[in-house]
């Protein structure tokens, strides 16, 4: 089981390294970490079969106990380009899961040193919503894939072009 910090900006991924430990069979599935920093946590478990779960808790302002519940379930991968219309890899984009309407996370197109490539790792198996964004353009797209237990699917999003938009200004249905 592995704890990770959600890392704030200013914050390097060596100021707060994961903590892992072993669930053993005579804690009853309990396991506990103290004196934590507050803020946004995320627990990741994997058992010797490949079932994954994870979970987020908010750790409260001033100190205090968060109490999480993971549910292992069998998982995939999801991995693909985000590109602009005419095809460009999009550099300093993100794409960001859904399943059933909750967040699962998201992936900055940087990954693996290839301008344009996102990954995602241990998703629930079933459909995935996934939502691209490039800020240089604000141009977006969404697409559905399905997560396939212990396989990787690869895909490629397309962002939209930007429309135009016109607006009328009126008064009591008189143009202003």
């Amino acid at each position: 089981m592995t704890l990770l910090h959600n890392l704030q900006v200013a914050a390097a991924a060596s100021d707060f390294p994961p903590l892992g430990q072993r669930l053993q069979a005579s804690s009853n599935g309990t396991l506990l970490w103290e004196d934590l920093l507050e803020g946004r946590v995320k627990v990741h478990l994997q058992d010797p079969n490949g079932l994954q779960g994870a979970a987020t808790a908010e750790i409260p302002f001033g100190g205090g106990d968060a109490e999480v519940l993971v549910r292992l379930q069998p998982v995939g991968n999801l991995r693909g380009m985000l590109l602009q219309p005419d095809g460009t890899a999009v550099p300093a984009g993100r794409v960001d899961a859904y399943q059933g309407g909750r967040w699962l996370g998201l992936s900055h197109t940087q990954q693996e040193g290839v301008v344009g490539h996102f990954a995602f790792t241990g998703l629930p198996t079933g459909v995935v919503l996934l939502e691209g964004w490039d800020p240089d353009t604000r141009q977006t797209c969404r697409a559905t894939a399905q997560v396939r237990e212990n396989q990787t699917t690869e895909l490629v999003l397309t962002s939209n072009d930007l429309g135009q938009v016109d607006i009328r200004v009126s008064k009591a249905a008189v143009p202003v």
